[in-house]
């Protein structure tokens, strides 16, 4: 509170400098005798004592006359029209019958009768006009000593001015003086003598204007001072608008001061119309006005009133508004509407702060003392403009006041910012360190649930594909026996129905590794044909019964002989798009097609398509077809069946090969599913004709005698030892079985094998931990060892190629799939 009451202080400490304990004296009927009192002796007004005189009173008034002092020889030829007190407006004064508007002209005169002392004689006197609202012109004893813009009875003639003047006054023997004013006015709304003048010895004249005019200069720059810091608060933290706000309301009340009381404007040499300095004025004021009610908004946003606010500024800016392009004779009407406007901004500035002090709003306090200095200010000049009192404008006080209260209040408002900042600060690496601790134990769980998941799927996936691989195998070892009819219709049904479970599995297992992010390519250099003729091969498989007809076009004769890219990956999404067109096509055909785009020595653009001529698909639902377990018509889920999400795994792959997948389809006539991919030619590959698979080898027993080989199978589930025992059977062979690691340990360190079928998942000593072993024996390196293996992760994959795995066959397999691998590497001896 220390530095409020030294903000009072000093203005008080200003305003004293404005009027000292001096004498009321005043003219009567155009007569101003500051002579000595013959009891006392004392003269009316001491020039020494009581420093400048302002000529106030009652003045002669000759109304729509242009008189100087020749017109006033002339003995009772000119009468005045009465007596006006000056300073005051002529508008509305009833002169020669009728009341003057603000437009015209006049004269003004005044007899002075000086005090009889020597100094007056011999001093210099000077008389000081700050400025008035248009044009006069001015006469002492007869000469002219003054005079602001040209002062003539016609408009175009006349030509007003805005620019404060001192004349200096020789002094002389005469006691009586003369003062003769011209005033003209067609350009403001106000005429006449609004404005007294100054009268005092020429020192003492320039030394108080001198004054004024610096303390003037200090506030203009400190409210400009005040104005540029506070800009500099807001363009370092832009988030906060009250400094913005109230650096625009410091800058505007900065206009407002250069503009008015001493003309400090006139100072600058710049060459300006007295019209344009004239909007300036208006506008300031209102933009100051419509600023600070900004500023307070800002500051407290929760403790005001939006719709006085909103109302306040839109009368604000139609205030405003005609100073930008009315004539001065118009906007200036403005004013005393502008004048009440921001006493009821004052008014509502009471009412917010008011409210942020009792809710003990930082710096609200100090907001509100500004407020009061300001408002009492404000008042006074407004009743000075008025003419009611006469202590002068004080406005510059009361703006210097608020400025700076307000400005005490934004630094502790900073200041409790910044201090809120450092312990923010001192806290941050203990938060940082507690946040750290509290990611880390999430990461870990994370990691956990991950680590789980893994595990879930790892486990579901051995546990359903194991019993699975029973289910397929038994039934592929019984198509081969002599059945009849009806038991062959039932092993259809059996085998069916567990190809289905399988290709479910399949699918959910494979969008797991998609969804969690695990999905990973594996490319390498493989003929194109080959896997198309694996797709085509497969899809056969699934018409059974329909009749429906599965074709593909043949590749063009110079398609490369291999390409370089993930076969799997495109062997399963070709597979899936044939397998949704064989589940949706009852009748008809599907067809597989293979186009080369483009085609350069290191790369070859194809194109794939799967056409059908199913069920078709609508419009609205093709939206739908890439997102997980969607079907395109939920109705039909039944019949058809599926886990919606064999086209998700497809676009998936897709887009990790670097294509798009796309559809185009008609309900009731049939779909085309289309992607193309920029495909690798790898180094040193002639290209040739199409080329098919070899015809697959028939399944008998004397496939073992073409393939020769001793095997061992590590295998501890019971059924499936039967079903691979079975199936070698069929083939022709006699494997040697162990029914965990342990054995299968064992078995190879007493005979000698070709080829081990090696189970991963075993007790005791895992399929894993036994190929690690084997291939630390003697002759362990040379062995052929295939996994089998329920699950088909990347990482089960991983851990079986990195324990020294040659192959991977997954549960459940088919007789093909088993008697490709043994064909394979029974031509293909282990490298060491």
């Amino acid at each position: 509170m220390k530095k409020y009451f030294a903000a009072i202080t000093l203005l008080l400490a200003l305003a004293a400098c404005e009027k000292k304990d001096r004498p009321v004296v005043a003219a009567r009927a155009g007569i101003l005798d500051l002579r000595e009192d013959a009891t006392t002796g004392r003269a009316a007004w001491d020039f020494d004592r009581h420093g400048t005189l302002e000529l106030n009173g009652e003045w002669e008034i000759y109304w729509n006359k242009l008189l100087d002092p020749t017109d006033f020889q002339k003995a009772g030829e000119h009468k005045p029209s009465g007596y006006v007190r000056v300073p005051a407006r002529w508008n509305g004064i009833m002169l020669e019958g009728a009341p003057a508007s603000g437009m015209g002209y006049a004269t003004y005169r005044l007899k002075l009768i000086l005090p009889g002392k020597s100094q007056i004689q011999n001093e210099l006197l000077a008389l000081r006009c700050r400025y008035e609202q248009s044009a006069y012109r001015i006469f002492w004893n007869g000469i002219a000593v003054a005079a602001n813009g040209v002062v003539a009875t016609q408009k175009p003639q006349f030509r007003p001015e805005y620019r404060p003047v001192i004349a200096k006054i020789p002094g002389g023997e005469k006691h009586e003086i003369e003062i003769i004013v011209q005033i003209a006015n067609f350009a403001h709304r106000s005429g006449g003598f609004t404005i007294p003048l100054e009268l005092g010895l020429a020192p003492t004249l320039t030394a108080y204007t001198r004054t004024r005019q610096l303390t003037e200069a200090f506030l203009l720059g400190a409210v400009l001072l005040m104005s540029c810091y506070f800009f500099g608060l807001f363009f370092s933290r832009p988030a906060d608008r009250a400094p913005l706000w109230f650096a625009l309301c410091c800058l505007a009340t900065f206009v407002r001061i250069l503009l008015t009381g001493d003309r400090l404007v006139m100072q600058i040499p710049i060459q300006a119309e007295w019209s344009t300095l004239l909007r300036l004025e208006y506008l300031s004021f209102n933009l100051a006005n419509g600023t600070a009610l900004m500023y307070l908004h800002k500051l407290f946003e929760n403790e005001g009133h939006k719709r006085i606010r909103n109302i306040l500024l839109i009368v604000i800016a139609c205030l405003a508004a005609p100073a930008l392009a009315l004539p001065p004779a118009i906007f200036t009407h403005t004013l005393l509407p502008a004048q009440i406007t921001i006493v009821l901004t004052l008014a509502y500035s009471y009412y917010v702060s008011a409210n942020a002090m009792l809710r003990r709003r930082e710096g609200a306090q100090a907001i509100f003392l500004g407020f009061v200095l300001l408002s009492i200010t404000v008042i006074n000049d407004i009743l000075y403009n008025q003419f009611l009192i006469g202590p002068g404008y004080l406005t510059p006080y009361g703006v210097f006041a608020a400025v700076l209260t307000h400005s005490v209040a934004l630094s502790r408002r900073l200041a409790a910012g910044f201090k809120q900042t450092e312990n923010l600060k001192e806290n941050l690496e203990v938060q940082v360190e507690l946040r750290t601790l509290e990611l880390r134990e999430a990461m870990a769980v994370a990691q956990q649930a991950t680590a789980a998941k893994s595990a879930f799927f790892a486990m579901m996936t051995h546990e359903l594909r194991t019993p699975l691989n029973g289910i397929i195998g038994m039934s592929n070892i019984l198509k081969l026996t002599a059945l009849s009819p009806e038991q062959e219709k039932y092993l259809n049904i059996i085998h069916t129905s567990g190809s289905n479970l399988m290709s479910v599995i399949n699918d959910i297992l494979d969008f797991s590794v998609i969804d969690a992010g695990k999905f990973s390519l594996t490319k390498t250099a493989f003929p194109l044909p080959e896997c198309l003729d694996e797709v085509m091969a497969l899809g056969k498989t699934l018409l059974k019964d329909k009749n429906v007809k599965l074709t593909m076009s043949p590749l063009p004769s110079d398609f490369p002989l291999k390409i370089y890219s993930d076969q799997a990956r495109i062997r399963q999404a070709l597979l899936n798009l044939v397998s949704n067109a064989v589940k949706f096509t009852e009748s008809g055909y599907i067809h597989l097609n293979c186009t080369v785009l483009e085609k350069t020595p290191k790369q070859i653009t194809v194109e794939f398509s799967v056409e059908d001529t199913g069920i078709g698909i609508s419009e609205e639902d093709q939206q739908n077809l890439f997102k997980p377990y969607t079907q395109a018509d939920q109705t039909i889920s039944r019949r058809y069946g599926g886990t919606g999400l064999g086209l998700v795994i497809s676009s998936r792959i897709i887009e990790a090969l670097g294509g798009n997948i796309f559809v185009s389809s008609l309900p009731g006539k049939g779909s085309c599913f289309f992607f193309t991919l920029e495909l690798e030619i790898p180094d040193a590959v002639e290209t040739s004709a199409t080329t098919l698979l070899n015809p697959p080898v028939k399944i008998d027993s004397e496939f073992a005698s073409r393939y020769p080989l001793k095997l061992l199978v590590a295998e501890d589930d019971v059924v499936n030892q039967v079903v691979i025992t079975e199936s070698l059977r069929v083939l022709g062979y006699r494997a040697t079985m162990a029914e965990n690691g342990k054995e299968a340990l064992e078995w190879v360190a007493r005979e000698h094998f070709d080829l081990i079928l090696m189970d991963v998942q075993m007790p005791e000593v895992s399929g894993i931990a036994a190929t690690e072993r084997i291939r630390k024996m003697p002759d362990g390196k040379k062995l052929i060892i295939i996994a089998l293996t329920a699950d088909s992760s990347v990482e089960n994959q991983r851990k079986c190629f990195d324990a020294g795995m040659d192959d991977f066959l997954m549960k459940p397999f088919n007789l093909a799939a088993l008697q490709n691998a043994l064909m394979k590497w029974s031509q293909k001896p282990r490298q060491d």
